[in-house]
């Protein structure tokens, strides 16, 4: 927070009052000390000894939630349900957004449950990987609809 403040005034004083956050400056210099920071004070035993279930949880959980979400979502948009038409690429662009999921609420249960440590590492860390995942995901799906990587796909709709 006091580097936000800093950098307010820093602003402030340069006469920046319309300062806009991109996406590269947010991906790149802004999600990952709040990763870095969310994963700084686990504790790395734990977190290494259930690193498989972690993978497994936030890799193919996150895939699949983009999939499953995008092709639902594109399947929609082929009835007359929306009023508009998305291309393929953007509905996964959108559902690699939504596939971000975030257990600070279960986190929170979880601490007054007194649940098992080993319970709440796997879920803490599921939710750092799969952050990761799904700006990898959201990131390539941007590209590769910006670059048109992928007419088979575009040809599907």
């Amino acid at each position: 927070m006091l580097i936000g403040v800093i950098i307010g005034i820093v602003l402030y004083a340069a006469n920046l009052r319309h300062f806009s956050i991109d996406a590269h400056l947010f991906f790149f210099y802004m999600i990952p000390p709040i990763i870095l920071d969310a994963g700084f004070f686990i504790p790395n035993r734990t977190f290494f000894d259930n690193i498989g279930t972690i993978l497994l949880y936030a890799i193919v959980g996150t895939i699949l939630n983009t999939f499953l979400l995008g092709f639902s979502l594109w399947g929609v948009s082929l009835t007359s349900a929306m009023p508009f038409r998305l291309d393929v690429m953007q509905i996964l662009t959108f559902a690699a957004l939504m596939s971000a999921v975030d257990p600070m609420s279960v986190l929170a249960i979880f601490d007054d449950a007194h649940v098992t440590e080993c319970l709440y590492i796997i879920v803490f860390g599921e939710s750092l990987v799969n952050n990761g995942i799904a700006v990898v995901c959201c990131m390539n799906m941007s590209f590769s609809y910006d670059k048109q990587y992928l007419p088979v796909v575009r040809n599907l709709h």
